[in-house]
């Protein structure tokens, strides 16, 4: 099995991992915007499980741009087609390089949906599958950014595993601390 070095490149606050019991979708408050990047790489490629949950405010704030046609209700098909538009923006702010060889991820998937949220408000949950073809097998280094919509307040959190290749000495630990942010 190859052994590959991964190093998360992470801003100031991007990583806060709370013990899952503290852990809760939205621990700074009604107004963040949560992020967790579940990357598994593979020889040939990574994948990336990236969650954006918001909070009630920023997901108000959002129900137009979902809601397309102002009926008031965001349909199938709207979410659908804002969830893509959001991965799509969401591939080009992650970062990826192995062996100082940038990559580039596409969506395989997408996903948006509301829930049930503080003082009768809907809080919102955008689940992306991306990949990202870059070769892993003879790698002796990684590093992960994710800018994605990062201007605001929010848990950013960031998991790796391997299939096929080995990881050492992962500054991000294996399995989300907050149940990928649920």
């Amino acid at each position: 099995m190859k052994r590959i070095a991964v190093l998360a490149v992470l801003a100031i606050s991007a990583l806060i991992v709370l013990p899952a019991g503290i852990a809760s979708a939205h621990p700074l408050g009604n107004f963040t915007v949560n992020h967790f990047d579940g990357l598994h790489f593979f020889a040939d490629h990574v994948e990336d499980f990236a969650v954006i949950d918001t909070a009630e405010i920023p997901t108000l704030q959002a129900k137009g741009s979902v809601d397309t046609d102002h009926s008031g209700v965001a349909d199938e098909r709207e979410r659908l087609a804002y969830a893509q538009k959001r991965c799509t923006s969401l591939a080009t702010g992650l970062h990826l390089s192995v062996n100082d060889v940038s990559a580039t991820f596409a969506v395989s998937s997408a996903t948006f949906d509301y829930k049930a949220g503080a003082v009768n408000l809907q809080v919102s949950r955008l689940e992306c599958r991306l990949t990202a073809a870059i070769a892993v097998a003879n790698a002796t280094g990684a590093a992960f950014r994710d800018d994605f919509d990062s201007s605001g307040v929010g848990w950013h959190e960031i998991t790796a595993v391997a299939s096929g290749v080995a990881l050492v000495d992962s500054p991000v630990p294996a399995v989300s601390g907050s149940n990928m942010l649920l």
